[in-house]
């Protein structure tokens, strides 16, 4: 019993996890582009951070949720972005440059 109970809680946090991470990358409220990153990557890969506010409550509430997204251009191809990290942030990493705002 404790098994399926232990279960059915994983199953509802990843449900949770992934409708936010969604609701990030298809609503964001900010996008920063984030150059020291992006230098280190192959060339012409470029790395964004994707920021969502409002998305908990509790403890988690005054934080964003922050999508870190890969784009690559890829031989012959369109660029493809990639999700590469998703946290919780009291502040933001030093740095950014700001592509978008809502």
């Amino acid at each position: 019993m404790l098994g399926n109970v232990f279960s059915s809680s994983i199953l509802n946090c990843a449900l949770i996890l992934t409708e936010s991470l969604r609701r990030c990358k298809k609503d964001p409220d900010e996008i920063y582009f984030d150059p020291a990153s992006s230098a280190q990557k192959t060339e012409g890969a470029k790395v964004y951070h994707y920021v969502k506010r409002g998305l908990w409550s509790g403890d988690f509430s005054p934080h964003p949720l922050v999508t870190i997204v890969k784009v690559v251009v890829e031989i012959n191809t369109v660029p493809n972005g990639y999700i590469s990290t998703m946290y919780f942030s009291s502040h933001f990493k030093k740095g950014l440059v700001r592509e978008w705002k809502k």
